[in-house]
């Protein structure tokens, strides 16, 4: 079985030390997507580091190559015409606890990624893009909570919804973005 990009970041991640958890790497690198470029991952991996982006050693570059194939399939997976973009989450079997903070993380991931994406887009956003902004926000200050006994599929469930949103309204604010970048200036 190969490697998928996700496992591939976290390995990566894990050997430069990096304080970032795979989640809000793959947060920071949609919202970049969304914002509008397509960062180098050599300059992901400097921000993630918290280096110069002109220092080059040996970790960074190797993150860097990572990075390429993370940004590679992100940015493959917001074009999908199935609308197949998956948020990079712990798998369904991971206590719920720790989903919600790697929603939370992917969400301020994004937000980062999005003000870094549209440096320079010189343009007010549309209101459906704030909008969708605020939501993440929101999102990104979620925490786990710890319900009665019997509410775990009630939480299941919001928690379901709760990613369903965050994920649809990041292919709405792609596309919102995308249409926004191709609209020539007057």
């Amino acid at each position: 079985m190969s490697e998928t990009a996700q496992q591939a970041l976290e390995r990566a991640l894990e050997r430069a030390g990096a304080p970032w958890e795979p989640s809000a790497v793959h947060g920071l690198v949609t919202g970049w997507l969304t914002g509008g470029t397509a960062p180098a991952g050599r300059r992901v991996a400097a921000e993630l580091l918290g280096r110069p982006a002109a220092v080059t050693d040996a970790v960074t570059e190797g993150l860097g190559k990572t990075l390429e194939l993370v940004i590679e399939a992100t940015h493959h997976a917001l074009r999908d015409e199935l609308l197949g973009f998956t948020p990079w989450l712990p798998p369904d079997e991971a206590p719920l606890a720790e989903r919600v903070r790697a929603l939370a993380e992917w969400a301020q991931g994004f937000g980062m990624g999005f003000a870094l994406g549209t440096r320079g887009l010189g343009a007010a956003l549309p209101e459906a893009a704030r909008e969708v902004l605020g939501d993440l926000a929101e999102i990104s200050r979620a925490a786990p909570t710890q319900g009665a006994d019997g509410e775990a599929e009630e939480e299941e469930m919001a928690f379901a919804e709760l990613y369903e949103y965050l994920r649809m309204a990041v292919l709405m604010l792609h596309e919102e973005m995308r249409a926004l970048r191709e609209v020539p200036p007057p």
